[in-house]
């Protein structure tokens, strides 16, 4: 499943007001034009609508490529320096997941869900989303 949402965002240099959709999760099977958008290393972000000043949303990103089985978590810098951040995690980095997401990991499939590949930059993002296209089309 994809997830996104409308956020009312304030630029820091002119305090222009504006809406704009940001994404918490991209599943690639339900929304294949979003993988250009991640290799591109434009999610989450904008332009500023009064003075054209890029714009970051600085959310955790979940990029899930069910086809070829696996994920990757862009760390926000506000998770991760919460320390109650890492209650989601067990000592290996495997996620615990509990209830309804465990659920619905465990129904599609999704094991490798539990072993997200965490990253801190959306262009760590990109480059592991390419290395894992590279593999599949080159290694053995």
């Amino acid at each position: 499943m994809s997830i996104h949402r409308p956020l009312e965002l304030t630029c820091n240099l002119c305090r222009a007001r504006q809406t704009v959709t940001v994404w918490e999760t991209v599943n690639v099977m339900l929304d294949p034009e979003m993988k250009d958008v991640v290799l591109e290393q434009r999610v989450n972000m904008f332009a500023c609508e009064g003075c054209g000043e890029p714009l970051f949303v600085d959310i955790n990103f979940l990029y899930n490529d069910m086809e070829k089985r696996f994920c990757v978590r862009y760390v926000s810098k506000s998770e991760m320096g919460n320390p109650d951040s890492y209650s989601q995690f067990k000592k290996d980095g495997s996620l615990s997941l509990a209830g309804p997401a465990r659920e619905m990991a465990e129904a599609s499939g999704g094991g490798y869900m539990f072993h997200p590949h965490c990253v801190f930059s959306m262009r760590e993002v990109a480059a592991y989303v390419l290395f894992r296209d590279l593999c599949e089309e080159y290694g053995q």
